[in-house]
């Protein structure tokens, strides 16, 4: 039998577990003995639930408590005693305030059983009428809906159920949720760069995606949504060979860094990427594409290199970062011949190069730049890595100029391998560093340092002490700084990571508020989540992740948004200045229009843009790109 059930003998019997007293008596009960004038039962397991009355899952004994995004089925039997045949009108769950929808529902008492509509069912008199109730808690603590079965047209049996989440997890406090939408193909990893939101509230994005337009590694997409989540316009860089803007981290994790992608100062959307010109993959130009903010259209296309005649992987440029906020478009990123620095300046009318360098921190170790940005003093900040000593970051003079002078260089302790990959600034010139923590354990960890090079605090949000903790940008809005990452927050997606944003106040670091996005930890749940952009505009924070799925789910992308736990403690890092480091030529610097080495175009009819909840149909492993908008309070 399917879509209930209806059984049809004289006592009653019980089916899959249904444990049930014929006459209504004898079992516990939810709220007391079914009324003696009550003529249709509710029953599940050894609980009758009369009119009005109520029922607590599992086991009515008001203590026991659901794992969240798992799923707790009772099988219920409703029992017509009225003498003669009803009709069910329908059976309805309606959720209480401040509970998502989903986490009650009702489903037939099929195998396996699934949400189904439950209308003009008709149960004779003495039979009776099987169905499930599926409470599948979203957030901790107690979970409320209202139960009710309509029958012959005018009459009801209405209970209250509630069911109790483990942990302490809440909605965000904050703000509430508008919408949230996914970007993607059905299949193939488009791994998300970063996003930020102009004055207008329209949302930029880039993020290298595969198995588009070829299957020769990545092409670099970049895109708009509206305040309202509809996109604008997406466009897509399809190369010959690998096109993509380059993660800081580690094994191809996620797109271009906090900072491959800026609104500049006249309007228009920059995007940093590395671009190859031969089929081996270990030859790019360290590009930057300057697009119609309102159209996507490109305005031009213009590629760094080292070399007149490229013939080598020494002549190879990678880009990672750029800003766009002053008067020329400042880049860094790595001359791979000499294992340095890359600082080059653009001109922002026509891409030509107004300057360039090769930044040696320290001799004989490869050197690499992950993010630039002004001071709004006539210099700049460049953050990055030295393969021998980890993370450093960098001032320079005159880089409003395009000759730059190095000020003062900073080493800073956060161990082999961890770098600075994103960089924001204050009006007093003051640097926000986001700190990619790297090695056996890592940390979610955030910086300010003044235009001296003297660090003046250090904040690391506290999780399970793992590997799945990791920042990727940090951008300041007034007097609140956003950082963003991954966190493993204990009892949650310790496995994966969960998407995690942090605002703490620019003045010393406090906290403001923090939330984390969770979608369950079950094969069919599991996400990787990470924040790789965030915007406050107005009243409206939109957040931009990449969200991965696991390799058993090609299903759920989308979660909830939960205020953060843990703790946010204070961090001592030891600062050591750099002395000996070198500003040189690059020799044969040029840069070429890279029309050449691919095309602009519009995505396949397999790139979609749909709310979040509504992918389905994902071949999983995937990552796609997810924006979210919400109201702050």
């Amino acid at each position: 039998m399917k879509l209930g059930q209806v059984q049809k003998w004289g006592l009653w019997a019980c089916s899959l577990a249904v444990v049930a007293a014929c006459d209504g008596g004898g079992g516990t009960t939810g709220d007391g003995a079914a009324g003696a004038d009550q003529v249709l039962k509710l029953t599940t397991g050894n609980s009758t639930v009369k009119d009005g009355g109520k029922f607590f899952t599992p086991l009515d004994n008001g203590t026991s408590t659901v794992a969240l995004f798992s799923e707790q089925k009772d099988i219920w039997t409703l029992r017509n005693d009225t003498g003669a045949e009803i009709t069910v009108d329908s059976i309805t769950v309606k959720a209480d305030a401040g509970v998502a929808a989903e986490e009650f529902q009702i489903y037939d008492n099929a195998i396996p059983s699934k949400a189904a509509e439950h209308k003009g069912i008709k149960v004779k008199a003495g039979e009776t009428y099987l169905f499930q109730i599926r409470f599948l808690p979203v957030a901790g603590g107690e979970r409320k809906a209202a139960v009710t079965v309509a029958y012959d047209g005018s009459k009801k049996l209405t209970f209250g159920l509630t069911g109790k989440g483990q942990t302490a997890a809440k909605f965000f406090s904050g703000g509430t949720v508008g919408w949230e939408k996914l970007g993607g193909s059905v299949k193939g990893d488009d791994m998300t760069g970063t996003g930020v939101t102009d004055a207008g509230g329209v949302t930029y994005w880039n993020a290298n995606v595969g198995e588009l337009l070829d299957n020769f590694g990545y092409d670099v997409a970049v895109g708009a949504v509206g305040a309202d989540g509809k996109s604008l316009w997406t466009k897509v860089f399809n190369g010959k060979y690998r096109d993509f803007s380059p993660d800081s981290g580690q094994n191809d994790e996620t797109g271009g860094t906090g900072g491959s992608l800026q609104v500049g100062a006249d309007g228009a959307v920059y995007v940093s990427a590395s671009l190859s010109a031969i089929q081996q993959n270990n030859q790019f130009v360290a590009a930057v594409f300057k697009l119609d903010a309102k159209t996507g259209a490109m305005a031009w296309q213009k590629g760094f290199r080292n070399s007149n005649k490229p013939s080598t992987a020494s002549h190879s440029a990678t880009a990672y970062g750029l800003d766009a906020s002053g008067p020329l478009v400042l880049l860094t990123g790595v001359v791979e011949g000499d294992a340095k620095v890359l600082f080059a300046a653009l001109d922002p009318a026509t891409g030509d190069l107004k300057g360039s360098a090769a930044l040696e921190v320290v001799k004989t170790i490869n050197d690499r730049g992950y993010a630039i940005r002004r001071d709004g003093k006539g210099g700049a900040y460049i953050g990055g890595l030295n393969t021998s000593a980890g993370a450093f970051v960098i001032h320079l003079k005159d880089t409003d100029k395009g000759t730059p002078t190095i000020d003062w260089i900073q080493q800073l302790g956060l161990g082999k391998g961890s770098n600075i990959n994103s960089i924001d600034t204050d009006a007093d010139g003051n640097a926000y560093l986001s700190m990619d923590r790297r090695g056996a354990a890592t940390a979610f960890s955030v910086g300010k340092m003044d235009i001296s090079g003297k660090l003046l605090w250090t904040k690391t949000w506290v999780g399970n002490g793992g590997d799945r903790e990791n920042t990727a940008f940090a951008r300041v809005y007034g007097g609140t700084l956003l950082v963003g990452g991954r966190m493993g927050i204990p009892n949650y997606d310790t496995t994966q990571g969960d998407g995690a944003l942090l605002a703490l106040a620019t003045a010393d670091g406090a906290t403001q508020w923090s939330m984390f996005h969770f979608s369950g930890k079950g094969p069919d749940e599991i996400v990787d989540h990470r924040v790789k952009g965030a915007s406050i505009v107005g009243k409206t924070l939109t957040i931009v992740t990449q969200a991965y799925t696991g390799s058993l789910n090609g299903v759920r992308y989308n979660g909830y948004w939960y205020d953060g736990e843990g703790e946010v403690k204070a961090d001592t890092i030891d600062v050591q200045a750099v002395t000996g480091a070198t500003v040189d030529k690059v020799a044969e610097a040029n840069v070429i229009d890279c029309k050449d080495l691919g095309s602009w175009k519009d995505p396949p009819a397999t790139w979609q843009w749909q709310d979040a909840s509504a992918k389905h149909d994902g071949k999983s492993p995937d990552a796609d790109v997810m924006v979210t908008s919400i109201t702050l309070k």
